[in-house]
């Protein structure tokens, strides 16, 4: 009884293996067929990134013997407001001289004190020698009015002391007004150093005011990729030195947006400026936006990772008006209607084989059918005649 239960189990589950099995084969074979389906329309797609017609960019200061190293960077993605502060350089430098200047603006005006004062000693001691010489002149014009009453020699020795007084007198007063030429000099000159010092101090403070950028207008920040001094193309952080007159971050204008595309130079020929331009962006896969081809550039350029790949640089204008969900750097997808055709059928390009000059397919039942291919885009061949809607075709590779 038990090996009649048993056996009667294993005829059971070796039915069930392969009924499953089957089944797989089934679903395998199911999964490799393609269906045909009619297409009236044939387009070119193309990814894109996009960005803003318009930007206001805030750059580092144009000194170059600066070191503008970021401390502080408004956060990316963030709203600012006209005058809010967005970025902040490392300021030890500029601080060093601002120091340095005041110190010695300092010790300038000390010795500017130091020189007045100098000067009004020297110059107190000229004046009393010179009254000194005035007293002494007096004594000696009297000395000589009363040598007159002496001898000839007494009067001729008042007479020279007269002379010699005078002399003396009128050296003084040279010196004293040579002097007061000299001391006003040296003060010049003290002075001078003094607004020397001024001058270093309103500079170092004008530097100290350029380690702050402030934003020109309200908006969205968006950092921007360094060249050179270790940027390698990476958008700017905390803690990188940047080139004077580098951009640091830009301000979009979120109202007028674009979207820059990478256009095969096999579709060339098929798009102009004006064409209007379907956008779908891919972190809003449930919006679609309208464009038109703003521009097309007239040079080739070779695709990125790509050996043969030749590109255009396209340019499509958003009509999105003000829609804050588009931000720029977000992906996108770009659809151009290149061609609008007649009765043709539709089937990814991975199920269409080339036979010498000729183009066929696979189908489910029928086998191998000759087809008239119209063209190839984006993965998808676009056949005349040949097929239905009701074929389903293997994949060829």
């Amino acid at each position: 009884m038990h090996k009649k239960i048993l056996l009667r189990a294993l005829q059971l589950f070796f039915i069930f293996s392969f009924l499953v099995c089957c089944g797989d084969k089934s679903n395998q074979a199911a999964k490799n067929l393609y269906p045909v389906t009619k297409a009236t329309i044939i387009s070119i797609t193309e990814s894109g990134q996009l960005g803003s017609v318009n930007n206001t960019f805030i750059v580092s200061p144009s000194d170059w013997n600066m070191e503008y190293r970021i401390a502080n960077l408004a956060k990316e993605g963030s709203f600012v407001l006209k005058g809010d502060t967005v970025v902040h350089f490392n300021t030890e430098k500029a601080q060093s001289e601002l120091d340095e200047s005041l110190a010695q603006l300092e010790i300038q005006r000390e010795k500017y004190k130091e020189v007045l004062k100098s000067n009004e000693v020297i110059m107190r001691e000229k004046e009393n020698a010179i009254v000194l010489l005035n007293w002494q002149y007096k004594i000696n014009l009297s000395r000589l009015g009363q040598a007159k009453f002496e001898s000839d020699v007494r009067l001729q020795e008042a007479e020279l002391e007269l002379q010699k007084t005078l002399l003396n007198l009128s050296k003084a007063k040279d010196g004293l007004n040579a002097y007061k030429i000299i001391s006003q000099n040296k003060a010049n000159l003290v002075l001078l150093e003094m607004r020397q010092a001024e001058v270093k101090i309103q500079r170092a403070r004008n530097k100290m005011a350029d380690m702050i950028l402030i934003a020109p207008k309200g908006g969205m920040v968006i950092y921007q990729k360094q060249q050179g001094m270790g940027g390698n193309g990476e958008k700017v952080k905390v803690g990188d030195s940047v080139w004077p007159r580098s951009p640091i971050m830009a301000i979009p204008d979120l109202a007028a947006m674009q979207v820059t595309i990478k256009l095969n130079e096999v579709d060339r020929p098929f798009v102009e400026e004006g064409q209007p331009v379907t956008i779908k962006i891919e972190a809003y896969p449930d919006t679609l936006f309208e464009g038109i081809v703003n521009s097309i550039s007239k040079i080739v350029e070779k695709a990125d990772n790509a050996n043969n790949l030749k590109t255009y640089e396209m340019v499509v204008h958003l009509k999105a008006g003000d829609n804050y969900r588009l931000k720029p750097g977000l992906s996108a997808i770009a659809t151009i209607e290149v061609d609008s055709v007649g009765q043709l059928f539709e089937v990814p390009s991975w199920c269409v084989k080339q036979d010498g000059k000729k183009f066929y397919v696979l189908e489910k039942d029928a086998g191998k059918i000759d087809i008239n291919l119209y063209t190839l885009r984006d993965g998808k061949a676009f056949i005349k005649d040949g097929l239905n809607e009701k074929m389903q075709l293997k994949a060829i590779f």
